[in-house]
């Protein structure tokens, strides 16, 4: 992206089980729909510095994994104003910046999310669950190397994560500031 494909959603409509896709230096003003395909990796050729998904302050989330996606990776990214997608079980917002719904594997790495999630909810309002990134039920996630900062979110701005009593979630954090 942008010499073979012209946005990022369409190198992903595109992609294949375990293709990588390669995305330039820019400002990519999109809201990414993950496609249903396993071991697909979404890298920058110069990290979060140079190129930056950018939700618009649309109303869903910058990246959302929909369900049962194995071997996600998301590499070298700025992603900043997304609000949040409403998650398959419920109508509310998750994850302005990054929403993996259910049944997930997921590898962060390299990213800097910033600037994510509703700020304009009000006290006794709802908001965005997890304004930088949300990780729901029987999902696995990896998150590595990255900042996760000044997001807006009620009950998590920085990472909420969903689980009810006979569900698991496992999150490993290495080397990140939240």
């Amino acid at each position: 992206v942008p010499y073979d494909y012209s946005t990022i959603q369409s190198a992903l409509d595109a992609s294949f089980d375990g293709d990588s896709i390669l995305v330039n230096d820019g400002i990519y003003i999109e809201n990414l729909i993950w496609p249903q395909l396993d071991n697909i990796t979404l890298q920058s050729v110069n990290g979060p510095d140079s190129t930056i998904i950018d939700g618009s302050g649309d109303t869903e989330s910058c990246i959302y994994v929909g369900n049962g996606q194995k071997g996600v990776v998301i590499d070298g990214f700025k992603i900043t104003n997304g609000i949040g997608s409403s998650a398959t079980f419920h109508s509310s917002e998750f994850g302005g910046g990054i929403h993996i719904d259910q049944f997930v594997s997921a590898t962060i790495n390299n990213c800097i999310i910033t600037e994510n999630g509703d700020s304009t909810v009000g006290p006794g309002e709802i908001g965005t669950y997890g304004g930088g990134i949300a990780i729901q039920m029987h999902s696995h996630a990896q998150i590595n190397n990255s900042i996760i900062s000044n997001n807006f979110g009620k009950d998590g701005s920085g990472i909420y994560l969903r689980a009810l009593s006979n569900n698991t979630i496992t999150t490993k954090l290495k080397n990140c500031i939240i």
